[in-house]
């Protein structure tokens, strides 16, 4: 897995590692650099479908992600940003133990103000899922956001779903990441198939035809609601073509 996932050995903390971990540049890193560390972060990786001079797998206003070996392990590490308005990552490493112990989220290993350090996923994600299997990621993707109304968790940007849920493996379960702005509640179901479906022929149309059984659901947040709203979602991604 190392292999595919970094170009090379080289070890942590050269000039490249600290371009990315004090980002954006010229900030400073305070202490940081001696937290990571101390965490176990042995060297950053570059993912193999990246310039090999950027390291970063996903950029935020108030964090960036990398790729690292952490005590021998691949593993994601989420960094606040220095200029960042957000004080803290622990509240979403709190959120994140929460949904992991779900099966619906990476698992965090450590976590504090400025990181978060967990699994990395590495399977594909939803719009690549979509194009290979659309009712297999449908399915799970529905059944991951379920699992978080469930927990209490409200997402809050599953409306938009592409960069927030990936898959284990092709055939895998859907997880569902970042955590930054979630909140309390239910909901994530119907956000994430309203995200969904316009990316379907025919879905904007499909989705005011059910309004009514979307706004049953932000009501009761039953399994028996989502049940059928599952069953009527699967049988319409069946006879409808994925544009996306």
């Amino acid at each position: 897995m190392i292999n595919n996932l970094c170009y090379s050995a080289a070890s942590f903390m050269n000039d490249s590692d600290l371009r990315w971990i004090c980002y954006p540049p010229h900030h400073g890193c305070g202490n940081l650099v001696f937290k990571l560390e101390n965490v176990g972060v042995e060297r950053l990786c570059t993912p193999m479908d990246s310039n090999p001079t950027r390291k970063v797998v996903g950029k935020g206003h108030s964090a960036i992600v990398l790729i690292g070996i952490v005590n021998g392990a691949v593993k994601a590490i989420k960094v606040r940003r220095r200029d960042s308005k957000r004080m803290s990552l622990y509240n979403e490493g709190k959120l994140l133990e929460v949904a992991s112990r779900g099966g619906v989220a990476p698992r965090p290993f450590y976590f504090d103000d400025d990181i978060i350090v967990m699994d990395y996923i590495e399977g594909p994600h939803l719009e690549e899922a979509l194009r290979n299997d659309p009712i297999h990621a449908v399915r799970e993707s529905m059944r991951a956001a379920r699992t978080l109304d469930d927990l209490g968790i409200l997402h809050l940007e599953l409306r938009r779903p592409w960069k927030h849920v990936r898959f284990t493996s092709w055939n895998g379960k859907a997880v569902i990441l970042d955590y930054e702005s979630a909140s309390t509640g239910c909901g994530n179901v119907v956000k994430l198939v309203s995200g969904l479906l316009t990316r379907f022929n025919g879905g904007l149309i499909f989705l005011r035809k059910h309004s009514g059984l979307f706004s049953r659901y932000y009501i009761e947040c039953s399994r028996e609601v989502y049940e059928d709203i599952l069953s009527i979602v699967l049988e319409f991604v069946e006879h409808h073509t994925y544009f996306g």
